[in-house]
């Protein structure tokens, strides 16, 4: 079942253009939006971000994942 977000922006125009959006991995509230195909990614994903300091993933910000 997929899951009503509400998001805060100071620009509502721009969110008729929205195709994609990002969640910060140690959010439960999205375990309900993600196909069952996809959990066990999800899961490493995790379990590898939640390794890093949050200085480690801001330095990262210039590489995505």
């Amino acid at each position: 079942m997929t899951q009503k977000i509400t998001v805060f922006t100071t620009r509502p125009d721009t969110l008729f253009g929205v195709t994609a959006i990002v969640m910060a991995p140690e959010i439960a509230s999205i375990d309900a939006n993600i196909p069952q195909e996809y959990s066990a990614a999800v899961e490493e994903y995790r379990k590898a971000t939640s390794q890093k300091s949050e200085v480690e993933r801001q330095q990262d910000a210039e590489t995505k994942s």
